[in-house]
Protein backbone atom coordinates (compact mmCIF):
# COMPACT_ATOMS: atom_id res chain seq x y z
CA UNK A 1 0.00 0.00 0.00
CA UNK A 2 1.49 3.31 -0.90
CA UNK A 3 1.79 6.43 1.29
CA UNK A 4 -1.18 8.01 -0.55
CA UNK A 5 -3.33 5.54 0.36
CA UNK A 6 -2.54 4.83 4.28
CA UNK A 7 -2.73 8.70 4.24
CA UNK A 8 -6.11 8.51 2.45
CA UNK A 9 -7.30 5.73 5.46
CA UNK A 10 -6.11 7.82 8.24
CA UNK A 11 -8.22 11.61 7.21
CA UNK A 12 -11.17 9.07 6.80
CA UNK A 13 -10.87 7.78 10.53
CA UNK A 14 -10.29 10.90 11.80
CA UNK A 15 -13.17 12.34 9.87
CA UNK A 16 -15.63 9.49 10.58
CA UNK A 17 -14.01 9.98 14.70
CA UNK A 18 -15.19 13.85 14.61
CA UNK A 19 -18.54 13.23 13.19
CA UNK A 20 -19.33 11.22 15.86
CA UNK A 21 -17.90 13.03 18.19
CA UNK A 22 -19.75 15.83 16.84
CA UNK A 23 -22.99 13.50 17.36
CA UNK A 24 -22.18 12.39 20.44
CA UNK A 25 -21.37 15.95 21.19
CA UNK A 26 -24.71 17.05 20.26
CA UNK A 27 -26.74 14.89 22.51
CA UNK A 28 -24.88 15.50 25.35
CA UNK A 29 -25.92 19.02 25.23
CA UNK A 30 -29.28 18.48 23.98
CA UNK A 31 -29.36 16.84 28.01
CA UNK A 32 -27.66 19.61 29.78
CA UNK A 33 -30.23 21.79 28.02
CA UNK A 34 -33.02 19.65 29.42
CA UNK A 35 -31.37 19.69 33.17
CA UNK A 36 -30.94 23.33 33.05
CA UNK A 37 -34.81 24.25 31.82
CA UNK A 38 -35.73 22.09 34.86
CA UNK A 39 -34.26 23.36 37.38
CA UNK A 40 -35.10 27.00 36.23
CA UNK A 41 -38.76 25.88 36.65
CA UNK A 42 -37.70 24.36 39.61
CA UNK A 43 -35.85 27.58 41.46
CA UNK A 44 -38.78 29.62 39.91
CA UNK A 45 -41.68 27.70 41.59
CA UNK A 46 -39.15 28.04 44.71
CA UNK A 47 -38.95 32.11 43.76
CA UNK A 48 -42.49 32.36 43.50
CA UNK A 49 -43.39 30.03 46.47
CA UNK A 50 -40.51 32.64 48.81
CA UNK A 51 -42.52 35.71 47.40
CA UNK A 52 -45.49 34.83 48.24
CA UNK A 53 -43.86 33.51 51.96
CA UNK A 54 -42.81 36.99 52.35
CA UNK A 55 -46.15 38.75 51.44
CA UNK A 56 -48.13 37.05 54.07
CA UNK A 57 -44.99 37.45 56.35
CA UNK A 58 -45.25 41.12 55.34
CA UNK A 59 -48.85 41.38 56.04
CA UNK A 60 -48.94 39.84 58.91
CA UNK A 61 -45.69 42.43 59.92
CA UNK A 62 -48.48 44.83 59.30
CA UNK A 63 -51.01 43.59 61.30
CA UNK A 64 -48.68 43.27 64.08
CA UNK A 65 -47.73 47.19 64.27
CA UNK A 66 -51.26 48.21 63.31
CA UNK A 67 -52.67 46.33 66.68
CA UNK A 68 -49.08 47.67 68.89
CA UNK A 69 -49.87 51.06 67.34
CA UNK A 70 -53.56 50.78 68.50
CA UNK A 71 -52.64 49.75 71.90
CA UNK A 72 -50.05 52.52 72.49
CA UNK A 73 -52.03 55.10 71.98
CA UNK A 74 -55.53 53.81 73.26
CA UNK A 75 -54.17 51.98 76.55
CA UNK A 76 -52.73 55.27 77.53
CA UNK A 77 -56.30 56.59 78.23
CA UNK A 78 -57.76 53.93 79.84
CA UNK A 79 -57.24 54.74 83.65
CA UNK A 80 -57.29 51.46 84.79
CA UNK A 81 -53.94 52.46 87.42
CA UNK A 82 -54.17 56.32 88.53
CA UNK A 83 -50.50 55.88 88.46
CA UNK A 84 -47.62 56.99 85.54
CA UNK A 85 -46.35 53.29 84.31
CA UNK A 86 -43.67 52.60 81.72
CA UNK A 87 -45.36 53.18 79.03
CA UNK A 88 -46.32 56.29 79.89
CA UNK A 89 -43.28 57.44 80.70
CA UNK A 90 -41.19 55.43 77.38
CA UNK A 91 -44.24 55.20 74.88
CA UNK A 92 -46.96 57.12 75.45
CA UNK A 93 -44.70 60.51 76.86
CA UNK A 94 -42.73 60.39 73.94
CA UNK A 95 -44.55 59.89 70.86
CA UNK A 96 -46.64 62.82 72.11
CA UNK A 97 -49.81 60.58 72.87
CA UNK A 98 -49.39 62.47 76.38
CA UNK A 99 -48.14 65.62 77.97
CA UNK A 100 -47.07 66.35 80.81
CA UNK A 101 -49.33 68.78 83.20
CA UNK A 102 -49.40 70.78 86.20
CA UNK A 103 -51.95 72.03 89.21
CA UNK A 104 -51.11 73.52 92.59
CA UNK A 105 -53.89 73.16 95.41
CA UNK A 106 -53.67 75.22 98.51
CA UNK A 107 -55.70 73.99 101.21
CA UNK A 108 -56.41 76.49 104.39
CA UNK A 109 -57.96 74.47 106.88
CA UNK A 110 -58.36 75.52 110.01
CA UNK A 111 -55.16 74.27 111.76
CA UNK A 112 -52.98 75.32 108.85
CA UNK A 113 -52.46 75.65 105.44
CA UNK A 114 -51.25 72.88 102.78
CA UNK A 115 -50.03 73.28 99.28
CA UNK A 116 -50.35 70.45 96.85
CA UNK A 117 -48.57 70.42 93.86
CA UNK A 118 -49.46 67.31 91.21
CA UNK A 119 -47.30 66.54 87.80
CA UNK A 120 -49.57 64.34 85.80
CA UNK A 121 -49.76 62.65 82.30
CA UNK A 122 -52.67 63.97 80.39
CA UNK A 123 -54.21 62.00 77.49
CA UNK A 124 -54.43 63.47 74.22
CA UNK A 125 -57.45 61.31 73.60
CA UNK A 126 -59.70 62.16 76.28
CA UNK A 127 -58.08 64.57 78.68
CA UNK A 128 -57.42 61.81 81.10
CA UNK A 129 -54.91 62.10 83.44
CA UNK A 130 -52.48 60.00 85.41
CA UNK A 131 -50.49 61.23 88.09
CA UNK A 132 -46.61 60.74 88.43
CA UNK A 133 -45.70 63.13 91.06
CA UNK A 134 -46.74 65.36 93.95
CA UNK A 135 -45.51 67.11 96.79
CA UNK A 136 -47.19 68.31 100.56
CA UNK A 137 -45.88 71.62 102.58
CA UNK A 138 -47.52 72.95 105.67
CA UNK A 139 -47.33 76.05 107.40
CA UNK A 140 -49.08 76.85 110.80
CA UNK A 141 -51.47 77.48 112.27
CA UNK A 142 -54.40 78.18 109.78
CA UNK A 143 -55.45 81.48 108.02
CA UNK A 144 -58.75 81.69 110.24
CA UNK A 145 -55.68 82.27 113.42
CA UNK A 146 -55.12 85.74 111.16
CA UNK A 147 -58.46 87.00 112.23
CA UNK A 148 -57.51 90.24 112.60
CA UNK A 149 -54.22 90.48 110.55
CA UNK A 150 -55.49 88.95 107.33
CA UNK A 151 -52.57 90.84 105.35
CA UNK A 152 -50.00 88.50 107.70
CA UNK A 153 -52.59 85.35 107.41
CA UNK A 154 -51.56 85.56 103.07
CA UNK A 155 -48.27 86.33 103.71
CA UNK A 156 -47.85 82.90 105.32
CA UNK A 157 -48.83 81.35 101.76
CA UNK A 158 -45.43 82.91 100.13
CA UNK A 159 -43.24 80.04 101.54
CA UNK A 160 -45.92 77.22 100.40
CA UNK A 161 -45.63 79.15 96.69
CA UNK A 162 -42.03 78.85 96.54
CA UNK A 163 -42.23 75.43 97.54
CA UNK A 164 -44.37 75.01 94.48
CA UNK A 165 -42.61 77.01 92.34
CA UNK A 166 -39.80 74.57 92.65
CA UNK A 167 -41.50 71.27 92.33
CA UNK A 168 -42.69 73.26 88.92
CA UNK A 169 -40.61 73.99 85.56
CA UNK A 170 -40.86 78.00 85.60
CA UNK A 171 -42.25 77.60 81.34
CA UNK A 172 -45.09 75.83 82.77
CA UNK A 173 -46.09 78.22 85.38
CA UNK A 174 -47.89 80.48 83.46
CA UNK A 175 -50.57 77.76 82.43
CA UNK A 176 -50.83 75.96 85.68
CA UNK A 177 -54.01 76.38 87.66
CA UNK A 178 -53.73 77.45 91.18
CA UNK A 179 -57.02 76.89 93.79
CA UNK A 180 -56.95 78.36 96.82
CA UNK A 181 -59.67 76.89 98.42
CA UNK A 182 -60.89 77.71 102.61
CA UNK A 183 -62.59 75.00 104.58
CA UNK A 184 -64.24 75.17 108.38
CA UNK A 185 -61.72 77.59 109.74
CA UNK A 186 -62.85 80.55 107.86
CA UNK A 187 -66.50 79.47 107.45
CA UNK A 188 -66.84 79.72 111.59
CA UNK A 189 -65.67 83.19 111.20
CA UNK A 190 -67.48 86.64 110.88
CA UNK A 191 -67.87 87.21 107.04
CA UNK A 192 -66.18 90.60 107.21
CA UNK A 193 -63.12 89.33 108.92
CA UNK A 194 -63.05 86.10 106.65
CA UNK A 195 -63.68 88.29 103.53
CA UNK A 196 -60.78 90.28 104.66
CA UNK A 197 -58.31 87.25 104.64
CA UNK A 198 -60.13 86.23 101.41
CA UNK A 199 -59.08 89.23 99.68
CA UNK A 200 -55.53 89.76 101.16
CA UNK A 201 -55.07 85.97 99.45
CA UNK A 202 -56.08 87.16 96.64
CA UNK A 203 -53.42 89.47 95.73
CA UNK A 204 -51.06 87.49 96.96
CA UNK A 205 -52.45 84.85 94.40
CA UNK A 206 -52.66 86.84 91.47
CA UNK A 207 -49.49 87.97 91.53
CA UNK A 208 -47.90 84.08 92.25
CA UNK A 209 -47.18 83.71 88.31
CA UNK A 210 -49.17 80.67 87.95
CA UNK A 211 -52.75 80.85 86.24
CA UNK A 212 -55.78 82.18 87.71
CA UNK A 213 -59.29 83.25 87.49
CA UNK A 214 -62.08 84.81 89.57
CA UNK A 215 -62.61 81.41 91.54
CA UNK A 216 -59.30 80.62 91.96
CA UNK A 217 -59.80 81.87 95.87
CA UNK A 218 -62.91 81.03 98.20
CA UNK A 219 -64.17 79.03 100.95
CA UNK A 220 -65.54 75.49 99.97
CA UNK A 221 -69.13 74.41 101.30
CA UNK A 222 -69.15 71.15 103.41
CA UNK A 223 -71.20 70.02 100.46
CA UNK A 224 -68.02 70.14 97.92
CA UNK A 225 -65.52 69.16 100.66
CA UNK A 226 -66.97 65.76 101.27
CA UNK A 227 -67.46 65.16 97.14
CA UNK A 228 -63.73 65.97 96.52
CA UNK A 229 -62.14 63.90 99.59
CA UNK A 230 -64.42 60.80 98.05
CA UNK A 231 -62.79 61.38 94.88
CA UNK A 232 -59.81 61.65 95.91
CA UNK A 233 -59.42 58.78 98.04
CA UNK A 234 -61.03 56.28 95.31
CA UNK A 235 -58.85 57.82 92.81
CA UNK A 236 -55.69 56.66 94.71
CA UNK A 237 -57.39 53.42 95.78
CA UNK A 238 -58.38 52.81 91.70
CA UNK A 239 -61.72 52.56 92.37
CA UNK A 240 -62.88 55.12 90.00
CA UNK A 241 -64.30 53.34 86.29
CA UNK A 242 -65.27 50.01 88.06
CA UNK A 243 -68.62 49.45 89.71
CA UNK A 244 -70.06 52.08 92.13
CA UNK A 245 -70.35 48.96 94.46
CA UNK A 246 -66.64 49.13 94.83
CA UNK A 247 -65.86 52.08 95.69
CA UNK A 248 -65.08 52.57 99.31
CA UNK A 249 -66.72 55.28 101.76
CA UNK A 250 -64.61 58.85 102.78
CA UNK A 251 -64.55 60.07 106.33
CA UNK A 252 -62.75 63.33 106.54
CA UNK A 253 -61.75 64.88 110.45
CA UNK A 254 -60.70 68.41 109.77
CA UNK A 255 -60.19 70.92 112.75
CA UNK A 256 -63.73 72.94 112.29
CA UNK A 257 -65.90 69.66 110.33
CA UNK A 258 -66.34 66.17 109.52
CA UNK A 259 -67.32 65.02 106.34
CA UNK A 260 -69.39 61.60 105.61
CA UNK A 261 -69.66 60.68 101.70
CA UNK A 262 -70.66 56.90 100.17
CA UNK A 263 -71.86 56.21 96.96
CA UNK A 264 -75.86 55.61 97.91
CA UNK A 265 -78.04 52.59 96.80
CA UNK A 266 -81.70 52.91 95.28
CA UNK A 267 -82.93 51.44 98.71
CA UNK A 268 -81.37 53.98 101.13
CA UNK A 269 -81.76 57.16 99.38
CA UNK A 270 -85.22 57.85 100.68
CA UNK A 271 -83.85 57.45 104.00
CA UNK A 272 -81.66 60.58 104.15
CA UNK A 273 -82.85 64.67 103.65
CA UNK A 274 -82.78 65.60 99.92
CA UNK A 275 -80.20 68.48 100.45
CA UNK A 276 -77.66 65.60 101.53
CA UNK A 277 -77.60 63.61 98.07
CA UNK A 278 -75.65 64.78 95.60
CA UNK A 279 -75.73 63.05 91.99
CA UNK A 280 -72.33 63.53 90.38
CA UNK A 281 -71.15 62.93 86.48
CA UNK A 282 -68.25 60.61 87.06
CA UNK A 283 -66.93 59.77 83.68
CA UNK A 284 -70.37 59.66 81.84
CA UNK A 285 -72.00 58.13 84.74
CA UNK A 286 -74.59 59.79 87.12
CA UNK A 287 -73.63 58.19 90.57
CA UNK A 288 -75.54 59.23 93.35
CA UNK A 289 -73.66 60.57 96.34
CA UNK A 290 -74.49 60.42 100.30
CA UNK A 291 -72.52 63.44 101.69
CA UNK A 292 -73.26 65.33 105.10
CA UNK A 293 -70.90 67.64 106.72
CA UNK A 294 -70.62 68.81 110.31
CA UNK A 295 -69.28 71.53 111.34
CA UNK A 296 -68.56 72.14 114.44
CA UNK A 297 -67.79 68.29 114.76
CA UNK A 298 -63.92 69.16 113.71
CA UNK A 299 -61.04 68.25 116.36
CA UNK A 300 -60.48 71.71 117.71
CA UNK A 301 -64.30 72.90 117.23
CA UNK A 302 -66.18 69.92 119.22
CA UNK A 303 -63.17 70.14 121.72
CA UNK A 304 -63.96 73.94 122.35
CA UNK A 305 -67.70 72.69 122.37
CA UNK A 306 -66.93 69.85 125.02
CA UNK A 307 -64.95 72.12 127.11
CA UNK A 308 -67.38 74.64 127.17
CA UNK A 309 -70.19 72.42 127.26
CA UNK A 310 -71.33 73.36 131.31
CA UNK A 311 -70.23 76.99 130.25
CA UNK A 312 -72.51 79.18 132.53
CA UNK A 313 -70.94 82.56 131.28
CA UNK A 314 -71.32 82.54 127.86
CA UNK A 315 -68.32 85.83 128.01
CA UNK A 316 -65.78 83.73 130.80
CA UNK A 317 -62.75 82.55 128.47
CA UNK A 318 -62.01 79.98 131.43
CA UNK A 319 -63.67 76.50 130.92
CA UNK A 320 -63.85 74.04 133.29
CA UNK A 321 -64.35 70.54 132.49
CA UNK A 322 -64.64 66.67 133.91
CA UNK A 323 -62.49 65.65 130.61
CA UNK A 324 -59.23 67.67 132.26
CA UNK A 325 -57.43 66.78 135.28
CA UNK A 326 -58.75 68.89 138.16
CA UNK A 327 -54.73 69.72 138.74
CA UNK A 328 -54.28 71.12 135.32
CA UNK A 329 -54.62 75.23 134.66
CA UNK A 330 -53.62 75.42 130.76
CA UNK A 331 -54.19 78.23 128.02
CA UNK A 332 -55.38 77.18 124.42
CA UNK A 333 -55.92 79.32 121.34
CA UNK A 334 -58.76 78.48 119.26
CA UNK A 335 -60.25 81.12 116.45
CA UNK A 336 -57.86 83.88 117.58
CA UNK A 337 -59.07 83.55 121.48
CA UNK A 338 -56.99 82.54 124.23
CA UNK A 339 -58.90 80.25 126.85
CA UNK A 340 -57.45 78.93 130.39
CA UNK A 341 -58.04 75.40 130.36
CA UNK A 342 -59.04 73.98 134.22
CA UNK A 343 -60.23 70.51 135.40
CA UNK A 344 -62.96 70.27 138.07
CA UNK A 345 -62.58 67.97 141.47
CA UNK A 346 -65.11 65.44 140.94
CA UNK A 347 -64.11 63.32 143.94
CA UNK A 348 -62.41 60.64 141.95
CA UNK A 349 -58.93 59.94 142.38
CA UNK A 350 -56.56 56.71 141.95
CA UNK A 351 -52.99 55.53 143.46
CA UNK A 352 -50.07 56.43 142.41
CA UNK A 353 -46.64 54.73 142.73
CA UNK A 354 -44.03 57.47 143.51
CA UNK A 355 -40.78 57.25 145.06
CA UNK A 356 -41.65 53.91 146.68
CA UNK A 357 -44.86 55.62 148.02
CA UNK A 358 -48.33 55.41 146.80
CA UNK A 359 -50.51 58.36 147.75
CA UNK A 360 -53.89 59.64 145.52
CA UNK A 361 -54.30 62.31 143.27
CA UNK A 362 -57.31 63.04 142.05
CA UNK A 363 -58.71 62.44 138.25
CA UNK A 364 -60.20 63.07 135.49
CA UNK A 365 -64.39 61.91 135.33
CA UNK A 366 -64.06 59.78 132.31
CA UNK A 367 -67.63 58.68 132.42
CA UNK A 368 -68.67 61.90 132.80
CA UNK A 369 -66.53 63.47 129.72
CA UNK A 370 -67.93 60.28 127.78
CA UNK A 371 -71.28 61.24 128.16
CA UNK A 372 -70.96 65.03 127.14
CA UNK A 373 -69.51 64.04 124.02
CA UNK A 374 -72.19 61.53 123.42
CA UNK A 375 -74.55 64.11 123.95
CA UNK A 376 -72.85 66.32 121.59
CA UNK A 377 -73.21 64.02 118.92
CA UNK A 378 -76.84 63.35 119.50
CA UNK A 379 -77.32 67.43 119.62
CA UNK A 380 -75.45 67.76 116.34
CA UNK A 381 -78.26 64.54 114.54
CA UNK A 382 -75.58 62.60 113.24
CA UNK A 383 -77.18 60.38 110.66
CA UNK A 384 -75.85 56.53 110.66
CA UNK A 385 -75.90 56.03 107.34
CA UNK A 386 -77.11 52.67 105.79
CA UNK A 387 -74.71 52.83 102.76
CA UNK A 388 -71.39 52.02 105.74
CA UNK A 389 -72.04 48.59 105.48
CA UNK A 390 -68.52 48.66 103.33
CA UNK A 391 -64.95 49.44 103.11
CA UNK A 392 -64.55 52.90 104.77
CA UNK A 393 -61.33 55.13 104.36
CA UNK A 394 -60.71 57.69 107.19
CA UNK A 395 -57.75 60.27 107.14
CA UNK A 396 -56.62 63.40 108.17
CA UNK A 397 -56.86 63.58 112.07
CA UNK A 398 -58.46 60.60 112.35
CA UNK A 399 -55.18 59.05 111.29
CA UNK A 400 -52.76 61.42 113.14
CA UNK A 401 -54.79 60.47 116.19
CA UNK A 402 -55.08 56.90 115.60
CA UNK A 403 -50.96 57.05 115.28
CA UNK A 404 -50.53 59.18 118.56
CA UNK A 405 -53.12 56.68 120.46
CA UNK A 406 -51.03 53.57 119.01
CA UNK A 407 -54.49 51.84 117.46
CA UNK A 408 -51.99 51.93 114.07
CA UNK A 409 -48.43 52.18 113.62
CA UNK A 410 -46.57 55.09 111.63
CA UNK A 411 -45.70 52.41 109.03
CA UNK A 412 -48.18 50.08 107.86
CA UNK A 413 -48.99 48.69 104.53
CA UNK A 414 -52.64 47.29 103.01
CA UNK A 415 -53.96 44.21 104.19
CA UNK A 416 -57.74 43.14 103.07
CA UNK A 417 -59.20 42.99 106.79
CA UNK A 418 -63.11 42.06 107.23
CA UNK A 419 -64.83 44.62 108.84
CA UNK A 420 -61.99 46.98 108.80
CA UNK A 421 -61.32 51.23 108.12
CA UNK A 422 -58.34 52.04 106.42
CA UNK A 423 -56.82 54.94 107.49
CA UNK A 424 -54.01 57.26 106.07
CA UNK A 425 -52.38 60.48 106.24
CA UNK A 426 -53.27 64.03 104.46
CA UNK A 427 -49.94 64.28 103.00
CA UNK A 428 -48.70 60.92 102.26
CA UNK A 429 -50.36 57.44 101.16
CA UNK A 430 -47.32 55.98 102.27
CA UNK A 431 -49.22 56.72 106.18
CA UNK A 432 -51.52 54.24 105.73
CA UNK A 433 -53.15 51.56 108.60
CA UNK A 434 -55.96 49.34 109.18
CA UNK A 435 -58.20 49.30 111.65
CA UNK A 436 -59.78 45.97 112.67
CA UNK A 437 -62.99 45.84 114.79
CA UNK A 438 -63.22 42.41 115.23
Amino acid sequence: MSDSDHHIRNRERTSSGTANGSSSGRKSSSKLVDGDQNDYVRGAARMKRGSSSKRTLYFLGICLVGLLTWTVIFSGSNNVSHSVNWWDENVHLRFGFQKLTYAVVIDAGSTGTRVLGFEFHQSLKDNSLKLKNGIFHEVKPGLSSYADEPKVGADSLKPLLEQAKQFIPQEAWPTTPISVKATAGLRLLPKEKADAILAAVSDVIQNSGFLTNADSVGIMDGVDEGIFSWFTVNFLLDRIGGPVTKTVAAMDLGGGSTQITVASSPETQSLYPKEDIQNISLFHRQVPLYTHSYLGLGLQSVRKSVLAYNKTDPESTVLHSACVNPVVSREWKYAGVTYTIKGVHTGKFEKVQYNGFTRREAIADWDECYNVIVKLIEEMGVVKSKDLNRQIVVFSYFFERAAEAGIIGKSWFINNFDNAVLVFGRDNLMRVGWISFE
